[in-house]
């Protein structure tokens, strides 16, 4: 009640997916939804894609979880709604996502792409490549940037979802007998998620397409090796995970040797402050109007930003100062490097972090609020968690410094709140904004929490009302100060006098179903969706043991070991659990008389059985290895 009361008159639906309902309405889009968040958990321990999957799955998460959550709850109760069509347009485009986001986070999606634009990189030069209608006379450049197309998301999303609003159209309007109060503006905020879904993957789609034409143009060894390391970082593979995926590559169909290799994870090593700077690929929407492509476009040299292509970026009609990737890069360069010059590394204490920038705001001459000195500490320790990393300073705190209206009216885009350097003032009253928009959900947070643990917990059966304990005059008092009389109730519970029209036909506020600023911000904040350095364990986390000592020093064993390998592995498994798990287990020899006892099985049979691998043998089962 304490939430509802500050955060207005939408409230999240008690039947929402992180309460444990899901969607029981539209079972399609619920299927699909569960198989994108199992594929991503499956992976949650790799360091590749881990942006690329934090980016989608967070607008997956807010589409499921707001508006077809809403939806599910209000179309379900009425009963001339069939949820067959509608679930199946929207379970469509989710699967398509879904089927992008599984092939580009698949282990063998790097190796894949490279020997097939090998493949056609000699088919280019021999001239037997053919263009869509067949014909061979196609030029070895229009070939080469075919590749640009390869493995994108190529499903027009907008064009089903004008299919969608048409087929929902009949139940919006006013004067039809099959109108559903609110649905317009339900329909809006779902359209307005699958959008922005749509707009994050084409934006991750066209820099790794991007790169993928880079790779496919370049002639020198020197190029390739440049290029692929370009891709790497942008996708968040490491050096390690780059030579594993790498050496996989088919030398016959890609040209790439082991010294290349090597270079491009030396190289790797080498950009990834770049890619802390730039930060990941993303929409027009969400990065100050500055597109994926002009933002290809830009070259960085020894850490600063060279603009090589001004004339070609989208500025609209906003002021350079605020919105143009010069002024976008500016602000990100000075937040970057005051990180850095705090000493902070890949991640710092939430706390200590907001204490450097109110330090930092004392020495030049603006001195914060007491409110702001004590609200914007525990404001990004509940954001945020304890620790927050350098990634999400840059990409995920930065990207709230903004997007209002300042004292001067001027228009502060997202992202360009924070000008060090150029102007403290702007920082000053950006953060009074921030602290403006999260800190009721803090404060509310607080108080919940102080009353849970205040109040001790009573049973349903005590917390019922009794009716015996139902006071007749005062009930009666409270109609009365409403202006109405006793025989007005009596009239209106009898049927006798019916129901004024402004009470059956009151105006529905849409305001309630709409997914705005707020509504978006208290459901980050309630499903925690910033604490990145935060991991539970899920359903899918498993012991993988019983684990193979791997000696670095002996090369006799490592080759061993790497022998046993096969070509389609993508992690090394233990040569004798796969030995011994092709004999299977005989259930008769561990059920005889002769092996009953504690001390029956050994303690390598025993780690072998359940999969484990202790640290201490127990006493009980004799001595062995930890």
């Amino acid at each position: 009640q304490v939430l509802d009361s500050v955060w207005g008159v939408m409230p999240l639906s008690p039947d929402a997916n992180w309460s444990g309902n899901g969607l029981d309405f539209f079972v399609r889009c619920q299927a699909v939804y569960d198989k994108a968040r199992f594929h991503v958990a499956r992976l949650d321990g790799e360091s590749a894609m881990k942006s690329l999957k934090r980016t989608v799955m967070h607008d997956v998460d807010f589409v499921h979880d707001m508006p077809l959550q809403t939806m599910n709850d209000r179309l379900k109760r009425v009963a001339f709604v069939d949820p067959q069509p509608f679930d199946s347009v929207i379970a469509e485009m989710l699967g398509e996502v879904l089927e992008w986001l599984e092939w580009v986070t698949g282990p063998s999606w790097l190796a894949e792409s490279l020997e097939d634009m090998g493949t056609r990189r000699v088919d280019a030069r021999s001239g037997g490549v053919q263009s869509e209608d067949r014909s061979p006379n196609v030029s070895v450049d229009e070939a080469l940037y075919d590749l640009e197309a390869h493995g994108r998301f190529m499903y027009q999303m907008p064009l089903r979802l004008r299919d969608l609003q048409a087929m929902v159209r009949p139940f919006m309007e006013i004067g039809s007998t099959h109108y559903i109060v609110s649905l317009d503006s339900m329909m809006s905020a779902l359209v307005s998620g699958l959008l922005r879904l749509y707009h994050s993957v084409k934006a991750w789609d066209e820099a790794i397409a991007a790169h993928f034409s880079q790779i496919a143009l370049a002639d020198l060894t020197d190029e390739i090796a440049h290029s692929l390391a370009d891709l790497c970082v942008t996708v968040d593979i490491d050096p390690f995970e780059a030579a594993h995926r790498l050496s996989r590559v088919d030398a016959n169909l890609f040209k790439l040797r082991a010294a290349d290799i090597e270079a491009v994870c030396n190289r790797i090593t080498l950009l990834l402050g770049r890619s802390s700077l730039s930060g990941p690929p993303t929409s027009d929407l969400q990065h100050t109007g500055v597109g994926t492509r002009s933002r290809t476009a830009l070259g960085r040299i020894g850490g600063h930003l060279d603009i090589a292509a001004t004339s070609e970026l989208d500025m609209g009609e906003r002021p350079v100062s605020n919105s143009s990737a010069s002024g976008l890069e500016e602000v990100r360069s000075q937040v970057f490097d005051w990180w850095h010059n705090q000493r902070f590394n890949h991640a710092a204490p939430s706390r200590i972090v907001a204490i450097a920038l109110l330090d930092t705001l004392v020495d030049m001459k603006l001195h914060p609020d007491p409110w702001v000195a004590e609200m914007l500490p525990t404001t990004l320790e509940w954001l945020f968690g304890v620790q927050i990393s350098c990634y999400c300073f840059m990409n995920t705190l930065l990207p709230m410094f903004g997007g209002y209206n300042d004292s001067k009216h001027e228009e502060i885009a997202p992202g360009m709140g924070l000008p060090l350097k150029r102007d403290p003032g702007r920082c000053a009253e950006t953060l009074l904004v921030f602290l403006r928009r999260w800190s009721e959900f803090v404060l509310a947070e607080e108080e919940s929490t102080k009353i849970v643990t205040s109040v001790p917990v009573r049973s349903n059966r005590r917390q019922m009302k009794r009716g015996s304990e139902f006071v007749l005059k005062d009930f009666l008092s409270e109609v009365q100060q409403s202006g109405h009389s006793v025989d007005d109730v009596r009239q209106l519970l009898d049927g006798i006098r019916p129901l004024p029209c402004e009470i059956l036909k009151a105006h529905a506020i849409d305001e309630r179903n709409c997914c705005t600023g707020p509504t978006r911000r208290r459901w980050e904040f309630m499903t925690e969706q910033f604490n990145d350095l935060t991991n539970m364990p899920g359903e899918t986390n498993r012991d993988l043991g019983p684990y193979l000592h791997v000696e670095l020093d002996k090369p006799g064993r490592m080759a061993e070991i790497w022998g046993t390998q096969p070509r389609s592995s993508w992690c090394l498994v233990n040569p004798d659990l796969v030995r011994k798990a092709k004999k299977g287990y005989d259930f008769g020899s561990a059920t005889s008389p002769q092996n009953q006892g504690r001390a029956a099985m050994t303690s390598n049979e025993l780690s072998e059985t359940f999969m484990l691998k202790l640290v201490e043998w127990p006493e009980e089962f004799g001595s062995g290895e930890s």
